[in-house]
């Protein structure tokens, strides 16, 4: 199966980026084993309907996902599906057997242990008649490192296909014989991205506080000057720092969630994990500066703008660029900065936005309601500039 080249976030943040990085995953198949994917499975287990469509517009027949309890209600994971709006087959993992293995399968306290291969064979043959696949998807580490060898994880899996094959009725389907083999049993509607992850089966493993979105869209505003900067290197560096587990370890939920967190988690903190990142970002952002990569696309945000788009003030004052804003913001009354900075609009973070072409100051100047507080980021980010 196909999925993103560098386990990846970019299917929420960026398109372009996204089938990028299946393309070369694509490639990387095809160059290796001399296969060409059919099937395509995206960074933890991400999934939408508009996913779905871009998956069905790169060639592929088949894409998994998550059965999400919320969505799917009274269906069956057992069967094939159709996605709203596209016609690729939607193969659904079937989350309580995988999870028997991925996570219950060394528990004493279960009341199903010890899981024998026996036992299990018997629960999957019991989809007969009611069924036609059932889907387990679950981490590869989990044969010997979530689960150790000491607990047995190993015979079980030895014993298991002879025990799945006494019935008669069994066999086993790789995903792309399951879309040969299986039409569709109805359409399944998942226009919000769904995941494997935690009770909510959401993207809150990965973005669910600030740390976490902050860390994404600073990584993902470089997209451009990377690219941009044809250098092999910068671009492979900068592809790791995509890596959803980066992100995983600045989780900070809590209770049973957060004991997996904590758990699968080499920083002795998510505030660690965010601070470590940050300095790798920056020292992408270092290495661009060095090599005259960033200078020229950002130091131009320091320039005067033509005059027709100069910014007027309600008091008649006019301002070239961001170093008069930055003055502007430090003499100006608190009455003028309103005038332009309401709930409903902010002017400040517009012009910069379209005009100056500086998104990074625009988002932060249109969030700022104080003054004083917008002065000293322009100040901020003036020095940052001139570096």
């Amino acid at each position: 199966m196909d999925e993103t080249y560098y386990h990846s976030l970019s299917s929420v943040y960026s398109k372009d980026e996204f089938i990028r990085q299946i393309e070369l995953h694509n490639k990387k198949i095809k160059d290796v084993f001399g296969y060409i994917p059919r099937v395509f499975r995206n960074t933890e287990l991400i999934y939408s309907n508009e996913i779905a469509q871009i998956a069905e517009s790169l060639g592929y027949e088949g894409i998994l996902a998550e059965s999400v309890d919320r969505i799917m209600q009274w269906r069956s994971p057992n069967f094939v599906y159709k996605p709203v709006g596209s016609n690729i087959k939607l193969l659904l993992k079937n989350y309580m057997l995988s999870d028997d293995i991925a996570f219950r399968f060394g528990e004493m306290g279960w009341k199903e242990y010890p899981l024998t291969a026996e036992k299990f064979a018997n629960w999957v043959s019991a989809v007969n008649g009611s069924g036609d696949v059932v889907n387990l998807f679950m981490d590869y580490e989990t044969f010997g490192e979530h689960q150790w060898a000491e607990k047995g994880i190993f015979e079980f899996l030895r014993h298991l296909p002879t025990e799945i094959l006494k019935h008669p009725d069994n066999n086993f389907l790789t995903p792309v014989d399951v879309v040969e083999k299986f039409e569709p049993v109805g359409e399944v509607d998942m226009p919000y991205m769904t995941s494997w992850a935690d009770i909510e089966r959401d993207l809150s493993a990965w973005l669910g506080n600030k740390m976490q979105t902050e860390a994404a869209k600073k990584l993902y505003d470089l997209e451009s000057i990377v690219l941009k900067s044809n250098n092999p290197d910068l671009i492979h560096d900068w592809r790791k720092l995509q890596t959803s587990d980066h992100f995983y370890y600045m989780c900070t939920k809590w209770f049973n969630d957060g004991d997996v967190h904590k758990y699968f988690n080499p920083f002795d903190s998510p505030y660690d994990a965010f601070i470590s990142f940050m300095n790798i970002l920056n020292d992408i952002r270092i290495r661009l500066r060095e090599a005259n990569l960033m200078n020229g696309a950002e130091k131009k945000w320091l320039n005067d703008v033509p005059a027709d788009n100069v910014f007027w003030l309600n008091d008649g004052t006019s301002i070239r660029n961001i170093a008069e804003l930055s003055t502007a913001f430090r003499t100006m009354n608190d009455t003028t900065y309103k005038f332009h900075a309401t709930e409903e609009k902010n002017d400040f973070g517009n012009w910069i936005k379209m005009v100056v072409g500086d998104e990074v100051l625009a988002t932060n100047l249109t969030k700022c309601k104080r003054r004083i507080i917008a002065a000293k980021m322009v100040e901020e980010r003036i020095k940052y500039l001139r570096q």
